[in-house]
């Protein structure tokens, strides 16, 4: 807090009169932003990745014990190795993927930078990215494919097979376009 008043030039005593807050951070607030993943982020990141990888490994080890009906009639627990993307559409590009990966994570780095962390929101939805970006990038290095394994399907019709990683994408993706094209904007 003292560098950030020094940075503004105000003294550890000159706080607004009605916030608590110092006169400089009021007056700029942009000086209270957390620049950098918070504690938050942190803990959902690793706890989903080792998650991902972690059901992978189970998968891996298990394979020829699948498929097995996880939700009768809904969800089957199956063992997909995917050189591709959805549908395994441009299978066989592995290192093209890998290339795609990296650059949406640094991509995510880069943005991230000008992110107010201090935010939940923030924490989570970069927390889902990172995690499933990380997730199916690390397979691919490992394995040479990513491990699909969650079968969702009603009657004959099937989603293409998709793991944590895939969901974690999914989610945060969803949660973007629902919370930043569908909700009007607050107005100060």
């Amino acid at each position: 807090m003292r560098s950030l008043l020094r940075l503004s030039g105000a003294s550890p005593g000159s706080l607004s009169p009605g916030g608590g807050e110092p006169e400089a951070l009021r007056k700029n607030p942009s000086l209270s932003q957390r620049r950098a993943p918070g504690i938050l982020f942190w803990s959902l990141f690793l706890a989903l990745l080792l998650f991902d990888q972690g059901s992978k490994g189970w998968i891996l080890g298990h394979g020829k014990d699948l498929p097995l009906s996880l939700v009768p009639g809904m969800v089957n627990v199956v063992s997909v190795r995917n050189t591709g993307i959805v549908f395994g559409l441009f299978s066989g590009h592995n290192w093209l993927w890998i290339g795609v990966g990296a650059s949406f994570l640094l991509t995510g780095f880069l943005v991230g930078q000008s992110l107010d962390w201090n935010r939940r929101e923030i924490n989570v939805i970069g927390a889902l990215l990172a995690a499933g970006a990380a997730g199916n990038i690390s397979d691919r290095i490992v394995h040479g494919f990513v491990v699909d394994f969650i079968d969702a399907y009603v009657g004959l019709w099937h989603w293409p097979s998709f793991n944590v990683a895939d969901s974690c994408l999914c989610l945060a993706s969803l949660w973007m376009i629902f919370r930043w094209a569908l909700l009007p904007r607050r107005r100060p």
